[in-house]
């Protein structure tokens, strides 16, 4: 056990783990940063206050000066504080989910860029519609970076979280304090969450295909396919007429249905800048999968952490949108992958 006059040593030992955390550049650099938490020598007591009563203990000595049998336990409880090594429960909840995250980051080869939140949404929004959701606020609470290794194409990408707010006014019936009652404006701020992947897609541009009701994407010139499932299923507009009939090729057309059962009320934008960001509502497609819970038990922790940590919907979601990559691909614009291979 701790001497009585040990200090409370997990508030450091998590801090500096949570910086080896920051600076882990590999699977086994967070698995020693787990094991300092895994091997601290004694057991890991969560507390909102301090369990060894700091406050009881002055109470009972000063008491006891007056209750002389109250001193006994006040002095004991003075001269134990510090001997059991506790941690408020938020903190290691927070660096629980936070390895986790890193985890499944460096597994799916993904790096975090959600620092440059604020400079990436302005970017955004001056190319692509979908950005520009909300007319109270709008922000980024998460942005990924990676690059997806296909059979032909390598397609780097970015993946958003876009949080917005709706500022809505709505009438109600009050009464007016004289047996009747009288219309009053009130207002409500609704907040929605969105997801999307950006790509580079150099073989359209200017067309958008929306799925859901956010028309402030649409281009000027409306048009129908040929299949009722698809017009039923998208709008699909764009700045010409020929870009929209050139797009829409049977194949396409099926290969949009096919993603739009993947994801929920898809979107596809394709910018004047040669870029598509494709939206949709899955809160999942980066959600992580670990038998890894809490460092409250750093044993199961670490085992679990072993066992690895994943994002087992990103890498399905970015083959389909590879796939449709290849539908439009020619032999004017080959990716450099496929040109390293045929030159080999």
């Amino acid at each position: 056990m701790a001497s009585a006059t040990e200090t409370n040593a997990l508030p450091a030992l998590f801090d500096r783990v949570d910086r080896l955390a920051d600076a882990a550049a590999s699977s086994r650099d967070l698995l020693k940063a787990v094991e300092q938490i895994r091997d601290f020598p004694e057991p890991i007591v969560l507390s909102r206050s301090d369990p060894n009563s700091k406050k009881l203990a002055w109470c009972l000595c000063i008491v006891g000066i007056l209750v002389w049998p109250l001193l006994i336990p006040g002095i004991y409880l003075m001269r134990r504080r510090g001997a059991n090594h506790f941690i408020h429960p938020d903190v290691v909840k927070a660096l629980s989910q936070k390895i986790i995250r890193k985890a499944a980051l460096l597994s799916a080869g993904v790096g975090d860029a959600s620092a440059s939140g604020i400079f990436t949404l302005a970017v955004m929004m001056n190319e692509f519609a979908h950005y520009r959701r909300g007319n109270y606020s709008r922000e980024l609470k998460n942005t990924l970076l990676g690059v997806y290794n296909g059979a032909v194409h390598d397609l780097p990408y970015a993946f958003h979280h876009l949080h917005y707010v709706d500022m809505e006014t709505y009438e109600v019936s009050v009464s007016d304090g004289k047996g009747g009652s009288r219309r009053e404006t009130r207002t409500r701020y609704v907040g929605y969450d969105r997801y999307s992947l950006v790509f580079d897609f150099p073989w359209t541009a200017e067309v958008a295909v929306r799925g859901d009701k956010h028309r402030a994407m649409d281009r000027e010139h409306l048009y129908k396919t040929t299949t009722r499932e698809f017009n039923s299923a998208f709008t699909l507009t764009g700045a010409t007429e020929m870009a929209c009939a050139t797009f829409a090729t049977p194949v396409t057309v099926l290969k949009l249905l096919q993603i739009a059962k993947e994801l929920k009320d898809v979107s596809f934008e394709f910018s004047s800048q040669s870029r598509l960001c494709v939206s949709f509502n899955n809160d999942d497609v980066v959600g992580i999968a670990t038998s890894a819970v809490s460092l409250a038990e750093p044993v199961a922790f670490h085992a679990g952490l072993m066992q690895g940590a994943t994002m087992p919907r990103l890498r399905p979601v970015l083959e389909l949108l590879h796939q449709f990559a290849e539908l439009h691909d020619d032999s004017f614009n080959l990716p450099k992958k496929r040109t390293q291979d045929m030159e080999q």
